[in-house]
């Protein structure tokens, strides 16, 4: 391997760690991003550089704000390592943000329930220790709480008026089987109040909620999960099934989606099957707006919520889909022939398709180079992150 592409494999695990799947899962509905029509006119209007360090997450947007993370290193003082930036969304202009910086390895990609900022600090002064933490919009810390687990999920759940987040514990087995058993702990968004706490079996959690549900699966050996369905308010247990193929979720009113290879539905009310396609690979899945939106080798795929297909693109994106407005978003990385290897040194774009038809509405640069990042949208805009090195507003051209 040449220098070049060993600089891209490098920079793809880390985005793996840090970036790759980062969206929030059961995070309250999106602000509204700009129509179909609006969103084939979108062009840069700024970028923004780190004010502290090295770019750490993806953008969240709230009421006219982007918060993201940054890393301070090398530190100034005891306080500071990981912290959230604050910029205005029209201008890009850097705005306070009154919290310092965290003694942390990893901060959480901010989620917001539009009155709050909510994060997780991972891997604290050296040790497996989290808090969830819960700002102002401007900035001011108002609670913090022990997140239990020797290994942590970088995504907080905002549901409702509740906070969620899982740890892992009894972590001495195979990382590909997880950890022993999952905590999920909830807290009132408002005040760090304990709301419920489970432990379930097995590790590598993953969260997402939807009408009153949350739906949690953890592996319990290597590509395998159990799926626990348990109310959001409570924490009581709906349902479970174990024994299933380990993927990423969506859930609506009606479902609980996984794409592990096949694509599958289960009922939201016990978790029986709904329906499985099985014509390709599936590796993510995102539900918005009545339909299923996939990623599939080099494809965006996308088909209603029955499972039956509408329509797929080539593409390779690098991040997780956005959809809002009925425009889906995505970083993509061309790919090198047909062996689907990632073209070296090539520039990283914005696409944006229509979410109806699968119709490109625009074609974007993000970076230079490889970049990983999800996409946010809010006041008729959309924000997303250069790989590291700066954040990035686009608007219609008018």
């Amino acid at each position: 391997m040449g220098a070049k592409a060993a600089r891209v494999a490098a920079a793809m695990a880390l985005a793996a760690m840090f970036l790759v799947g980062s969206a929030p899962a059961g995070a309250e509905p999106a602000p509204s991003g700009p129509e179909p029509r609006d969103a084939a006119r979108l062009v840069r209007v700024w970028s923004g550089a780190p004010v502290h360090g090295r770019i750490g997450s993806s953008p969240a947007y709230a009421r006219g704000s982007v918060y993201y993370t940054e890393d301070t290193r090398p530190l100034h003082d005891r306080r500071s390592g990981e912290r959230i930036t604050r910029r205005d969304a029209l201008t890009g202009r850097p705005l306070p943000f009154a919290a310092p910086g965290t003694e942390a390895l990893a901060l959480a990609d901010p989620v917001t329930d539009g009155s709050g900022l909510f994060t997780i600090s991972a891997y604290e002064n050296g040790g497996p220790a989290a808090h969830v933490r819960a700002y102002t919009l401007g900035g001011r810390a108002t609670w913090a709480r022990r997140l239990p687990g020797e290994r942590f999920l970088l995504e907080p759940v905002v549901a409702g008026k509740l906070v969620i987040a899982a740890g892992e514990l009894g972590c001495d087995r195979e990382p590909e089987a997880g950890c022993e058993r999952t905590t999920v702990a909830a807290w009132w968004a408002a005040t760090g109040k304990p709301a419920w706490q489970r432990t379930l079996p097995g590790g590598i959690p993953q969260l997402a909620a939807a009408a009153g549900r949350l739906t949690v699966s953890t592996s319990t050996g290597p590509n395998v999960a159990t799926l626990t369905a348990v109310h959001t308010s409570t924490g009581r247990q709906v349902w479970v099934r174990k024994g299933l193929p380990a993927g990423p979720l969506a859930v609506d009113a009606g479902s609980v989606y996984l794409a592990a290879g096949d694509l599958c539905a289960l009922r939201a009310e016990d978790g029986s099957r709904r329906w499985c396609v099985t014509d390709r690979r599936y590796h993510g899945v995102e539900v918005a707006g009545g339909g299923l939106y996939t990623t599939s080798e080099a494809e965006v795929v996308a088909l209603t919520t029955g499972g039956r297909a509408r329509w797929s693109v080539p593409a390779a994106p690098t991040g997780p889909l956005t959809v809002a407005n009925g425009v889906v978003y995505f970083q993509h990385y061309p790919l090198d022939g047909p062996a689907g290897q990632h073209a070296v040194d090539q520039p990283t774009r914005l696409v944006a398709l229509r979410a109806g038809t699968g119709a490109k509405l625009v074609d974007l640069p993000v970076s230079d180079g490889f970049s990983s990042g999800s996409v946010a949208v809010g006041g008729g805009r959309v924000f997303t992150s250069a790989y590291l090195t700066a954040v990035l507003g686009f608007a219609p051209q008018r």
